[in-house]
């Protein structure tokens, strides 16, 4: 019998912690709505039927279109897929997780932390994004933590794959959003003494490890911005001082929108996230680990 995952986690019994009851934060920030939610599905089913026009291949439309139909779910009167192509669906699972991160999080007696990872090499074409092995890449984000002292160190750390449309380069650059605790928060900081996480002239991305050192504030929005519902289009602009990505969010344009939902369709959610020293026992999150003798 399977362990069970942070994929299988019903919402807590607080619901103090459920992000969907949380008020909004000082900057606006709110947990998408369910009403929303029902509007995005049946938007990217038409952008998909759109792209599916723009693709030569015959095996590739007929793809779209099954996706699309399976946004079309309202339409169609059925049951609201279990795909991560679904903004509904993932509106679900995010309340559920973070309800349990949040909590988690608020009984650890120690610091804890949000942190994002851009590994060198996750970078890849639109047309490479299904032959993307996930859990390669999250075998090899571990070992690189486990070489920095992450099996000895006390505290957590619970990530997801996210990613981007980068432009005018055109690729789809995954990295890792991150909630992380105790001295596991080092440990991710030591990353940067590796290759694959040091910045290079003209790299675009210019911190390839990123932690909030301030205390976290507007709970639980810096959580739940860890794993999104959809993936951005940014486009890397040229400056005096060298290449820097913008901060302004646009919807990915077509058929690499579509090709980005195909991508998360074919997923599960346990392929996009990353654990250490957590398991779920008994329906709640865990820290599984004390620290060992060294």
């Amino acid at each position: 019998m399977s362990r069970p995952t942070i994929a299988e986690l019903k919402l807590t019994e607080d619901r103090r912690y459920w992000p969907s009851r949380a008020v909004p934060g000082r900057k606006g920030m709110c947990f998408e709505t369910i009403m929303g939610c029902h509007d995005e599905d049946p938007l990217r089913a038409k952008s998909a039927r759109k792209a599916s026009s723009q693709i030569g291949r015959k095996r590739q439309r007929k793809a779209i279109l099954k996706l699309a139909r399976k946004l079309e779910y309202e339409a169609r009167g059925m049951r609201v897929p279990k795909s991560l192509a679904s903004s509904l669906h993932m509106r679900r699972k995010r309340d559920a997780i973070f309800s349990h991160v949040w909590r988690l999080a608020d009984r650890y007696n120690g610091p804890v932390t949000t942190a994002t990872v851009i590994k060198r090499g996750w970078e890849f074409t639109a047309d490479q994004l299904e032959h993307i092995d996930l859990p390669r890449l999250r075998n090899g984000f571990l070992a690189d933590l486990n070489r920095r002292g992450a099996g000895q160190a006390d505290g957590w750390l619970i990530g997801f794959f996210h990613g981007e449309w980068e432009t005018p380069s055109e690729v789809c650059r995954l990295h890792l959003h991150i909630v992380v605790a105790g001295e596991m928060i080092e440990t991710v900081d030591e990353l940067r003494k590796g290759r694959n996480y040091r910045y290079r002239n003209h790299d675009s991305v210019r911190f390839r490890v990123r932690i909030d050192r301030k205390p976290l504030t507007d709970l639980p929005y810096p959580f739940t911005y860890c794993l999104k519902s959809y993936w951005p289009w940014k486009h890397v602009v040229v400056t005096a001082s060298g290449k820097r990505r913008t901060r302004r969010h646009k919807r990915i344009p077509e058929p690499v929108h579509t090709q980005v939902l195909q991508f998360l369709d074919r997923r599960r959610l346990t392929d996009l996230v990353v654990v250490k020293h957590v398991s779920v026992r008994k329906g709640r999150l865990k820290h599984s680990t004390k620290k060992s003798k060294r």
